[in-house]
C-alpha cells in the first residue's frame, strides 16, 4: 500500500482471504462500486470499507463470481461476469436479471464468462466472451448470433474485449492474436506479432479506447497503442 497524506485503503469486509479487485466504477450518481473476484462491492467511505452486495437466492452464483466490466443503460448497470451476465439496479442494490446457458428463457443466452460488453448505437448488444467467441445480441428481440473459431474465423474463442472503431470494425483482443470484424459483412482480419504486435496474448481488463477512438490493449509484453484510422480498411480478409 502507498502511504502518504493522500491514499486510503479500504478493506473487504467479512473477506478473510485474498481476492482480486477487477473493476472499479463510479454511478451517474457518484457511487462507487469495485467488481471483485467473488462477487460485487460497495464502497462504504464513512464506515472505511467496501460491502459486498449480497443478492437474492436466485442470483447466489454473483457472489462466488469475478466481475470484470460494468455497463451502464437505460435498462440499469450491466455486469460482465464469470457466470453469465447481470442487470443490476445499483440505486435499490438489487440484481433484476441473470443472462446464462443454463437459464430458461427469456434469460437463455449461450454465454458463460463474459468478459467485456459493447453496445453499438442500434442498441444491439456484443459480449466478448471468455470460450465462446463473440456473442450478438438484441436485447429486445432475443435473437443472438455466434462468431467463433468454427463460424467466423476468429484466432481463439477467449476474447477480452470487443470496441468499436468510426468504420463499423469491431477490434476483439484474444488469447491468440488480435482480431478485427467488419460488422456489416462479417469478415474478419487477423494480426499477430508478425503484424507487429509484443505479444499475441492478451489481458483480462487491460484494455481502452481513449476519446479520440485510440486504443490501448495490454498484453503479457507490454501495451499496443494505435489508432484504427491508420490501417487499411480493405485488406484480404477472412470470409
Amino acid at each position: 500500500h502507498i502511504q502518504d497524506q493522500t491514499s486510503k485503503t479500504f478493506p473487504l469486509f467479512g473477506m478473510n482471504r485474498p481476492t482480486l479487485l477487477w473493476q472499479p466504477y463510479q454511478s451517474t450518481k457518484g457511487d462507487i462500486w469495485v467488481g471483485a473476484g467473488e462477487g460485487l462491492y460497495q464502497l462504504d467511505e464513512s464506515q472505511g470499507y467496501l460491502r459486498k452486495l449480497q443478492p437474492a437466492p436466485e442470483f447466489e452464483a454473483l457472489n462466488t463470481s469475478s466481475i470484470f466490466h460494468f455497463y451502464e443503460s437505460a435498462e440499469g448497470v450491466w455486469l460482465s461476469t464469470s457466470s453469465g451476465l447481470y442487470l443490476a439496479d445499483l440505486a435499490q442494490e438489487k440484481i433484476l436479471a441473470r443472462y446464462h446457458q443454463d437459464q430458461p428463457d427469456p434469460f437463455f443466452l449461450p454465454i458463460d464468462q463474459v468478459a467485456h460488453i459493447h453496445v453499438d448505437s442500434l442498441g444491439i448488444m456484443w459480449l466478448a466472451t471468455k470460450g465462446q467467441g463473440l456473442i450478438k445480441w438484441n436485447p429486445r428481440t432475443q435473437e443472438h448470433q455466434i462468431y467463433n473459431q468454427k463460424s467466423s474465423g476468429l484466432s481463439n474463442d477467449v476474447l477480452y474485449a470487443v470496441y468499436e472503431d468510426a468504420w463499423g470494425y469491431l477490434w476483439l483482443p484474444s488469447n491468440h492474436g488480435l482480431n478485427r470484424l467488419h460488422k456489416a459483412s462479417g469478415r474478419m482480419h487477423l494480426y499477430f506479432e508478425e503484424d507487429g504486435l509484443p505479444h499475441n496474448e492478451f489481458n483480462t481488463t487491460s484494455h481502452y479506447q481513449a476519446p479520440d477512438g485510440s486504443l490501448f490493449l495490454g498484453t503479457l509484453n507490454g501495451m499496443t497503442q494505435f489508432h484504427p484510422r491508420d490501417f487499411d480498411r480493405n485488406p484480404k480478409e477472412v470470409p
